[in-house]
C-alpha cells in the first residue's frame, strides 16, 4: 500500500483548528490527533478498522475512555470525542468526565 504521513501542529489555544481536525477524523482512516500536556498525552485514534478511540498516557500507564456507565466496547460519539480532546486543551489534569479503563 501507499504510505503517506502528514504532521501538523497548533497551539493549545487554537480550538478551531483542533475542532476541524477532530471533524476530519474518521474511523475509515488511519489517523491520530494528540494533545500533549504536562500531565500526559490524550489521543483520538482512528485505525482504519475500529471506532475512534480516546487514549490517555501519563508517561507510565495508558487508559482508554468510555462514556460514564457505558460498556467497554461501546464506542464514543463524535461529540464525546470532541468534548474530551477540547477539555484537554485547557485542563490542569486529565479530563475527569469519561470513565478511564486501564490498557494492558
Amino acid at each position: 500500500g501507499l504510505f503517506r504521513g502528514e504532521r501538523e501542529s497548533a497551539p493549545l489555544s487554537d480550538r478551531g483548528t483542533v475542532q476541524r481536525w477532530l471533524r476530519e477524523l474518521h474511523r475509515e482512516r488511519n489517523q491520530q490527533l494528540l494533545v500533549h500536556r504536562r500531565w500526559g498525552t490524550i489521543g483520538a485514534v482512528a485505525d482504519g478498522r475500529n471506532p475512534v478511540s480516546v487514549i490517555l498516557h501519563d508517561g507510565e500507564k495508558s487508559w482508554f475512555a468510555t462514556a460514564p456507565g457505558a460498556a467497554d466496547d461501546q464506542e464514543l460519539t463524535g461529540d464525546q470525542v470532541e468534548h474530551i480532546l477540547l477539555d484537554a486543551l485547557t485542563a490542569g489534569s486529565p479530563p475527569q468526565w469519561p470513565d478511564w479503563h486501564y490498557l494492558i
